[in-house]
């Protein structure tokens, strides 16, 4: 596979109102599916994350009736679905993307790093995990996860052509958010395919600004502060021609020891 067809689900969500969540998510998934392979839908899609209470009433395991709904769709379209979602195991609760293609769950990510109001919610999650999609690898991350390099930088290592970003970023941040997203695709010469919330919720107003950067940290599509459907298609080699002159991946030097300051007087 070389050409890539994504779509970005930029959706209003109701916290703690899950059958409402869910018909929007499959109202975008049935518009988008036909012809895109494959759909990047926000942070906590099915439940939102208002207070513990009312994530942990919706929250499922990931082989609970919702993941196996999206596993019906994307085997309706033959596409691959990247969703954040509430995820129950056992007595925790992690705030997970799940991706999901027509033969099921293909791997899951629970956010490493918690933002404030996801503390008193969620336990954090502690590995990177790429998915093989079908001709292409995808990576998995959530929100401030972007703000970070390391485990972007862990995707690409793992070996991601696509990075997809379940994201739950408000005002005043989307500017920051924008620029690390750009910063993530470029230095590790790689896609990332970024799906917002828009709207209100917790007192807060959610960003939108999704987008998909390329390779080089070029934007390639950017949605603004309303619902709708993002559609872009990429080209998978060019992941291959960043890489070619120079490879941060390859040429990276983590064990660069500390040297004494020059003083230029001595």
């Amino acid at each position: 596979m070389s050409k890539l067809k994504i779509a970005l689900g930029q959706m209003r969500i109701d916290d703690g109102r899950a059958p409402d969540n869910l018909q929007r998510i499959e109202a975008i998934i049935e518009e988008a599916g036909p012809s895109h392979d494959l759909i990047v839908l926000p942070e906590t899609a099915t439940s939102g994350f208002a207070d513990r209470a009312s994530v942990a009433a919706v929250a499922e395991p990931l082989t609970g009736p919702t993941v196996e709904r999206l596993g019906v769709l994307a085997a309706r379209h033959s596409c691959v679905i990247a969703i954040g979602l509430a995820e129950r195991s056992g007595g925790d609760l992690f705030n997970t993307a799940a991706i999901i293609g027509p033969g099921g769950l293909l791997m899951a990510y629970r956010k490493t790093h918690l933002w404030r109001d996801d503390l008193a919610i969620f336990r954090p999650g502690s590995e990177v995990a790429v998915a093989d999609a079908g001709g292409y690898r995808l990576g998995a991350l959530i929100c401030y996860d972007v703000e970070f390099p390391e485990p972007a930088r862990l995707a690409a290592a793992r070996g991601a052509d696509v990075i997809a970003l379940s994201n739950g970023n408000m005002d005043p941040y989307g500017e920051v958010h924008r620029r690390a997203v750009a910063v993530r695709a470029q230095e590790n010469q790689l896609f990332l395919a970024v799906a917002n919330r828009v709207g209100d919720g917790k007192g807060m107003r959610f960003a939108g600004g999704s987008m998909v950067a390329g390779p080089d940290g070029s934007t390639l599509l950017e949605l603004g502060t309303e619902e709708g459907i993002g559609s872009v298609e990429i080209d998978l080699d060019q992941v291959r021609l960043a890489r070619r002159d120079y490879c941060y991946l390859d040429e990276r030097r983590f064990r660069v020891e500390e040297a004494p300051a020059v003083n230029p007087g001595a």
